[in-house]
């Protein structure tokens, strides 16, 4: 997080002032978030072949 503006300087009124800031985000891949055993590759594999349960 970084402060900018008047908050980081002498002209900071607390009444009146506003406090500016940036937040910077560090935003993992979704995919590399989700468990591994999620069954998504049973999903997938069924999808790709709607037959193969049943074989």
């Amino acid at each position: 997080m970084y402060a900018f503006g008047s908050s980081i300087t002498d002209h900071f009124d607390p009444v009146k002032s506003d406090i500016d800031v940036i937040v910077e985000l560090n935003i993992a891949d979704p995919r590399d978030t989700i468990p591994k055993n999620n069954g998504a590759h049973l999903l997938r594999s069924v999808l790709q072949n709607p037959l193969a349960p049943l074989l």
